[in-house]
């Protein structure tokens, strides 16, 4: 899901000269917010399949970072696991 939103920002880009970006918490609110505004539907990502909530944060310049947080919590109720990919496909995971 992650490249699938990079890729919809590489066609934000193109289409509009700047990457969307909504927040760097995130929340279902956030996930919803992504389908809706890069793929044109608020369920298009469905988070309690995938396990995960998304959020895009925008750098300086031309840049953004894909965040991905875990909806299960841990112990100390943060996220279970945190990954982000960003525009030039560094990824990191849990």
């Amino acid at each position: 899901m992650m490249q699938q939103i990079g890729l919809a920002e590489t066609e934000e880009y193109s289409s509009y000269g700047s990457y969307y970006g909504n927040s760097d918490t995130c929340t279902e609110s956030t996930t919803e917010e992504i389908g809706d505004n890069l793929f044109g539907s608020s369920d298009y990502i469905d988070r309690d399949k995938m396990g995960y909530d998304f959020c895009i944060l925008l750098g300086t310049g031309s840049t953004y970072t894909v965040h991905a947080q875990s909806i299960k919590l841990d112990e100390s109720n943060n996220p279970a696991c945190s990954m982000t990919l960003d525009q030039s496909g560094n990824f990191t995971k849990c």
